[in-house]
């Protein structure tokens, strides 16, 4: 009798230990699973976050009042510092130095979430990166200027970014591409 006493608690405490490991091994694939869905959670939101700013990228950026203002700032020509206060500085005309300032702060914003792995450099240059490489040819000196005598180092490093990046990406794609002539101004340093 004694011994089917002792075969009963080893059998009870083997079978409480199995339950026991069971237990544990479920809940932690339970938590597990708990994990990869709040993951799948996150990276669907964040999906869906990049695919509502690109949706708001192009809305803001190719509806015709951006267009218009793309083309207005691509045909500024100037000779020199002078000469580009003359004919846009906030003096004389406020409606282009808003133009102007509209135009990079949002390409600004842009490139600092390209900077921020936030958005895909090879989409963001599908929706028409090129134009992005105008603007910032047209004003790389106008920003080294700027830099230089009113702003400050650091005045829209993320649109220079954005822009230099753009121009890896079709210079990669098209080693013979060259900037057209006239998207490309000249302000001599001081």
């Amino acid at each position: 009798m004694t011994l089917i006493v002792q075969t009963c608690g080893v059998v009870g405490t083997l079978l409480a230990a199995t339950i026991g490991v069971r237990s544990y091994v479920n809940s932690n694939k339970r938590a597990e699973d708990v994990k990869k869905k709040e993951q799948e959670t996150r990276d669907r939101e964040l999906e869906t976050r990049k695919l509502q700013f690109m949706i708001s990228f192009v809305q803001n950026y190719y509806n015709v009042e951006g267009s218009r203002r793309l083309v207005d700032l691509l045909n500024m020509q100037w000779k020199d510092w002078d000469d580009f206060e003359r004919r846009y500085g906030s003096d004389n005309n406020p409606e282009y130095t808003a133009k102007l300032t509209t135009h990079l702060n949002y390409l600004e914003m842009v490139g600092t979430m390209l900077k921020d792995k936030m958005i895909d450099p090879e989409t963001l240059y599908n929706m028409n990166g090129v134009n992005v490489i105008f603007l910032y040819m047209k004003f790389k000196d106008y920003l080294t200027y700027e830099r230089e005598h009113y702003f400050g180092k650091d005045l829209l490093v993320n649109f220079e970014y954005l822009g230099q990046e753009m121009l890896k990406i079709k210079l990669r794609r098209d080693p013979s591409f060259k900037v057209p002539e006239n998207f490309i101004s000249y302000i001599p340093e001081n």
